[in-house]
């Protein structure tokens, strides 16, 4: 699973932003050491971050990790937070469960002929 925090902050203090940023998201890599948690800022746009944060479920999960409330309480006080969850597609579905989606492979057919 794979949550993402999208941060959009102050442009006053950016240095102080990403620094804060940093020491935020090592101790959460100390405290949660089975989770990927990856930092990006937006090319455009030095103000908006993304933070990934990526585990494995047994089980697909409706709620959100205790990682993500967390991280969230602690980026209110940085700027506006937006969060959202995505559960990749093969841990959700058998090879037969996906085979009612359209298919991707594009068929040819000779001229004149149907």
């Amino acid at each position: 699973m794979i949550e993402i925090i999208e941060l959009r902050c102050e442009s006053t203090h950016i240095h102080k932003t990403v620094e804060q940023l940093r020491q935020i998201l090592k101790g959460m890599r100390d405290a949660y050491n089975n989770t990927d948690i990856v930092l990006y800022r937006h090319t455009n746009i030095q103000t908006d971050y993304a933070i990934h944060i990526k585990y494995e479920l047994t089980k697909p999960s409706d709620s959100d990790s205790s990682l993500s409330i967390s991280l969230r309480h602690l980026l209110q006080d940085i700027g506006l937070t937006h969060h959202s969850s995505w559960t990749e597609i093969s841990t959700l579905f058998s090879d037969t469960d996906l085979d009612h989606l359209p298919s991707t492979k594009h068929q040819t057919t000779k001229r004149g002929s149907l």
